[in-house]
């Protein structure tokens, strides 16, 4: 009887052993992956810092001149009125240095989003709707 208490003892020991060593592996694993996905949000972010878009307005159409340091992906713009906001899908990419013209409806504002997120707002001037 004694024989058999110590055997399952050690199976129970040997076990506690194996489920110690997976936690430790998880945990490292787990670890490891956070601080990937912290490397890559910080990235991000030093890159959405970067990004820097001029505005201009003429005629119905938006002038976008990419002043930043990083290419720009305009994702939606905006149109603002005193009643109601419409939103425009767009995929247009901007590199650096670069400016594009883009043809819109008349309204009160606008918003040019990115896909880093930043917002660029620009009102027509007063009577030039």
């Amino acid at each position: 009887m004694r024989g058999q208490a110590s055997i399952i003892a050690m199976i129970v020991i040997f076990f506690l052993i194996l489920a110690t060593i997976g936690l430790v592996l998880y945990l490292s694993t787990s670890y490891m992956s956070l601080q990937k996905e912290y490397l890559q949000v910080s990235q991000i972010l030093a890159t959405k810092a970067k990004e820097n878009l001029l505005i201009g307005y003429v005629n119905n159409s938006l002038s976008i001149y990419n002043s930043g340091s990083v290419v720009t992906k305009i994702v939606a713009i905006l149109l603002i009125n005193r009643t109601n906001v419409t939103i425009v899908p767009e995929n247009i990419t901007v590199p650096p240095n670069t400016n594009v013209i883009i043809h819109v409806k008349s309204a009160n504002g606008y918003v040019i989003i990115t896909s880093y997120g930043n917002s660029f707002y620009i009102a027509p001037p007063s009577g030039k709707k």
